[in-house]
């Protein structure tokens, strides 16, 4: 497999589920990694590949609510399902509350495993492909001068032209020009088109 395909990593002590779960997953052209414990997940885990968990909770070192819980304090982000041959509410509930994608019970159905592996995978991709752009406008955002920057701020917030300079204290062609070259270097046709892209690039941790 390219190291840019989807990965899936299975992490179950069971050898025979391990073992039966990468059947399945190799069905559907996915790359298996197939792990025995929390440890060996996370020595295994590949945070540039776009992957899925499929993450069993009775383990003897970690278990698999611990691990999914520990993710929060570290930089792993992948869609997790938890799967267990023991499922309680109480568990479900903890897994969902830890950002599990979804909490299956064993034995479940290949048709009903595959499904969920699909739509982890494209959450991942998805997820992936906005924090690209986001790095990607981020950049073009330090191209900017200091007081492009100031305008910039002000614009997005609705001012026209003539109203950030008065509250700067420059001519409104000294505003135009600094509009112009602002809308060149983050490479947008409008003020409009900006402040949505702005709106986006915030939401996904952005910071001017």
């Amino acid at each position: 497999m390219h190291n840019d395909s989807p990965v899936v990593y299975i992490v179950d002590d069971d050898p025979s589920v391990r073992e039966a779960i990468c059947t399945v997953v190799e069905s559907a052209g996915y790359e298996q990694i197939a792990c025995d414990s929390a440890k060996s997940f996370l020595s295994s885990f590949c945070p540039n590949r776009v992957g899925c968990l499929l993450l069993d909770i009775r383990m003897p070192d970690i278990n698999g609510l611990d691990l999914q819980e520990s993710f929060a304090g570290s930089k792993i982000r992948i869609p997790t399902i938890i799967i267990s041959g023991h499922g309680d509410i109480q568990s479900a509930v903890r897994a969902m509350k830890a950002g599990a994608l979804d909490f299956i019970e064993k034995p479940f159905r290949r048709k009903t495993l595959l499904q969920h592996l699909r739509k982890g995978i494209q959450l991942d991709t998805a997820r992936r492909a906005r924090e690209a752009e986001t790095q990607d406008f981020s950049r073009r955002v330090e191209l900017l001068t200091t007081r492009e920057r100031e305008i910039l701020d002000i614009l997005v917030k609705g001012y026209t032209n003539k109203e950030v300079a008065a509250m700067l204290g420059i001519s409104h062609r000294t505003v135009e020009g600094h509009r112009t070259n602002l809308l060149l270097k983050l490479q947008m046709d409008s003020i409009v088109e900006l402040a949505q892209e702005m709106t986006t690039y915030n939401a996904n941790g952005g910071n001017i």
